[in-house]
């Protein structure tokens, strides 16, 4: 059974955990990294916790074949309501949305401390994301991002031990060019001169280019809303040049 294979991105994850911790798996659909965890000895239990029945009832199969009985327990919750606090060393949140990370987080606050390892991959909205764990005081340690199957996965590890910023209005405008280039490609990966960042950031820059060419021949046109157009353009224009300014990076 030590053979079980993980993806990629969840192997990234599983290396990270804390070895011999308590984990929580938020939103663990069928077990698959608490089960790794528990065969590889990293932890010395997991809690795999998911709002759905369904693949709770196939994590509960699996948890039976692989024979983890004793070191995985799982549990029907919204996010982290049935943790109880403090009760787990790491949590693990993966393969969801931004916006619905950032709510597990906002309600699970009571559950955790500044000792927590949080390891956090969000699948969209990683600038609002980045935003949220700096006003809310929440340290990314490190960070990496790799690339599997076409698509590009960031992991962070982070603890909630700092002190929470004061909120801006979160618009295109908010934030210094330097602040926005670290929360759109990520400080970390930036200063690690991540290789896969880099690939991402070159792709990102040639679409810019194609779409700031598309939107000032757009200008020309008679029924252009100019406003808008020239609105654009500009924020293409800062796009670009933030992008300039994470591949000076490397």
């Amino acid at each position: 059974m030590k053979d079980y294979k993980l993806s990629d991105r969840l192997l990234l994850v599983a290396d990270w955990v804390k070895p011999k911790s308590v984990v929580a798996d938020i939103g663990t659909d069928h077990a698959y990294l608490p089960i790794y965890l528990a065969l590889q000895d990293i932890c010395s239990k997991a809690i795999a916790l998911d709002v759905r029945k369904k693949p709770l009832e196939r994590a509960k199969e699996n948890i039976a074949q692989f024979d983890v009985l004793d070191r995985v327990e799982i549990r029907l919750s919204d996010g982290m309501d049935e943790l109880l606090p403090m009760e787990a060393d790491v949590v693990t949140i993966c393969g969801m949305g931004g916006k619905l990370m950032m709510d597990i987080l906002r309600r699970g606050r009571k559950k955790v401390n500044h000792t927590t390892q949080l390891l956090l991959s969000p699948q969209s909205d990683l600038r609002l994301f980045r935003i949220f764990l700096y006003e809310n005081g929440i340290q990314i340690i490190r960070e990496n991002m790799i690339k599997e199957d076409n698509q590009y996965y960031v992991l962070m590890d982070c603890r909630w031990n700092t002190v929470e910023k004061k909120q801006k209005t979160v618009n295109f405008q908010s934030y210094s060019d330097m602040e926005e280039m670290n929360f759109r490609y990520g400080e970390y990966l930036l200063n690690s001169k991540n290789g896969i960042l880099k690939e991402l950031l070159e792709h990102d820059k040639t679409v810019y280019l194609g779409v700031l060419k598309r939107v000032t021949e757009a200008h020309h046109l008679k029924n252009a809303d100019m406003v808008k157009v020239e609105l654009r353009i500009r924020q293409l224009h800062r796009d670009i040049k933030i992008i300039d300014m994470a591949l000076d990076k490397f």
